[in-house]
């Protein structure tokens, strides 16, 4: 094991092993392939947004780091495969905690978080670097709209990290990414509830499916209005069965 394995181990050791073992095989010889979405240390017992995948867009990463020596970054080249090192892992892991902190995307989750009074966590479904969710989907679906042995290892790490976040609550904040975590978690609605549920290490845990919190496809106000009310709802639930 070299000493690069060992330095991103050390960050949510087995996920990063995990991406590091996949994107080594699945992209060897690919001279476009990007870095995946390394972990910092996730945050435990929170309330979970989930995403469709880590976009890579120039405009945004430079607005982030605006008026600081990363703004004259190629993020284009920085994140290519081929030009993996150890510097460059830990970096994107620091690039990714600024953008939760900065980016327009993230706003709307620390407004919930803030008005909740409890702690939030992004991941995203898959792992894959990518602006446009359809060349996303393209890499991890075969021609039938099922996934493929790259699409379903990716979601085995995300199971992997549900599991060490234990959320409170969890917000899957995409049509895509939630039709297919209905699918592979295998989420039910409880009518006393009033949304669905799925388990992980024998706990049941609460989920919403809405689109995007932000941007041209986001959720309108009374929409956004009300999945505030309802996770406070849950919240607020004395118990919540793990049978």
């Amino acid at each position: 094991m070299n000493r690069l394995w060992l330095e991103i181990m050390k960050c949510e050791e087995e996920l990063n092993a995990e991406l590091f073992k996949l994107w080594s095989e699945t992209f060897s010889n690919d001279q476009d392939a990007l870095l995946p979405l390394f972990y910092n240390s996730l945050k435990k017992n929170s309330l979970l947004f989930i995403g469709c995948n880590p976009s890579l867009n120039q405009i945004g990463l430079k607005t982030v780091f605006r008026n600081t020596e990363n703004e004259k970054i190629d993020f284009n080249d920085f994140y290519l495969w081929k030009n993996i090192n150890e510097e460059r892992i830990f970096k994107s892991i620091e690039f990714a905690e600024q953008a939760k902190l900065k980016h327009n995307y993230f706003k709307k989750f620390r407004e919930i978080s803030e008005e909740l009074k409890l702690e939030w966590e992004h991941i995203d479904m898959f792992f894959v670097h990518e602006t446009n969710q359809k060349l996303t989907e393209k890499q991890v679906l075969t021609n039938k709209r099922k996934l493929n042995d790259f699409g379903k290892h990716q979601i085995e790490i995300t199971k992997q990290a549900i599991s060490l976040i234990k959320p409170q609550i969890v917000v899957v904040a995409n049509a895509f990414a939630s039709d297919i975590f209905q699918q592979e978690f295998s989420c039910s609605f409880d009518d006393s509830y009033g949304c669905h549920f799925f388990k992980i290490i024998e706990n049941k845990i609460p989920v919403f499916f809405t689109s995007m919190l932000t941007g041209q496809r986001a959720l309108d106000k009374g929409s956004y209005f009300r999945l505030k009310w309802q996770i406070k709802m849950i919240l607020q639930k004395s118990t919540i069965h793990n049978d």
